[in-house]
């Protein structure tokens, strides 16, 4: 459950970092947007991390 949740946070906080460049009323600084793309480069490997975790847990079961 706490996985599942987790992915839920993640996949919203990336969903929202994706969107959040593109607000026209947001005028978004070089420095800002490269922190937001390291941020999504972040999320990715977490996210790929808990892929794999599954995976190996699911081999267990």
């Amino acid at each position: 459950l706490e996985m599942t949740e987790m992915c839920f946070s993640l996949q919203f906080v990336f969903n929202w970092v994706l969107e959040f460049p593109f607000q026209p009323s947001i005028h978004v600084s070089v420095r800002q947007r490269d922190d937001i793309d390291e941020r999504v480069r972040e999320i990715s490997e977490r996210e790929d991390e808990i892929d794999r975790e599954r995976d190996e847990a699911a081999e267990f079961e």
